[in-house]
């Protein structure tokens, strides 16, 4: 199982005070479990994916970051093949 983390660009749909686990420095309890959709519109099959929020401060370019937990190989990197 892996993580990986990066930018957040959230859709018109994200509220910050539902959906970040971490705002302005303010750990809040899990209260939706999140789903991750790539461009494109996969599913991306995870344990676990948080949302840190600082664009208040920070501005909303750089200010929001998305952690997912519990992927495995093939959700991160696509299906393996025998290829090099």
């Amino acid at each position: 199982m892996g993580v990986a983390g990066g930018a957040f660009q959230p859709t018109k749909a994200y509220r910050p005070d539902m959906h970040a686990r971490l705002l302005q420095g303010v750990e809040k309890p899990l209260s939706v479990n999140l789903r991750v959709v790539v461009e494109g519109g996969n599913e991306v099959e995870c344990e676990l994916a948080v949302i840190i929020d600082w664009a208040e401060t920070a501005g909303a370019i750089h200010g929001r970051e998305l952690n997912v937990y519990g992927l495995d190989a093939e959700s991160f990197f696509g299906p393996e093949t025998d290829e090099p």
